[in-house]
């Protein structure tokens, strides 16, 4: 018996060999369940990173730095699955009973970095704030 791919990852690269994009293939339903894509600055620092699952976005990250490109500020917001935790699936296909899903909630977590004159970070702080 010859093993089949459940899924498949493609990735695609700028010219400077820097992550840009990625892109999970489920096999069964040809369709990209998974999806994550970056962009850098001119330097190739990253300032933006974004997660989708199933064309929708789940996670959003930026990256702020300062004049010597270390990283001073950075904001994710988050999506929050709490409400879809407690969804059971099985019993709505059972009944044929689809009630309406909670609308998401999201977490913004924003984290500032300070350095010493020589470049060694010295503090960071993490605040979240829940939408």
């Amino acid at each position: 018996m010859v093993p089949t791919l459940k899924e498949l990852v493609i990735r695609y690269y700028d010219k400077n060999k820097k992550l840009l994009n990625e892109s999970t293939l489920d096999n069964e339903t040809k369709k990209i369940d998974h999806e994550l894509a970056y962009e850098y600055d001119a330097i190739g620092n990253l300032i933006s990173k974004k997660e989708f699952f199933d064309d929708e976005l789940e996670r959003s990250e930026s990256n702020y730095y300062d004049h010597k490109n270390k990283l001073v500020k950075q904001i994710i917001i988050e999506q929050k699955l709490d409400g879809l935790l407690n969804v059971n699936v099985d019993s709505m296909i059972k009944t044929k009973s689809f009630p309406s899903l909670p609308s998401p909630t999201y977490d913004t977590i924003i984290s500032i970095f300070n350095y010493d004159i020589n470049g060694k970070l010295i503090e960071s702080k993490r605040e979240t704030i829940m939408i």
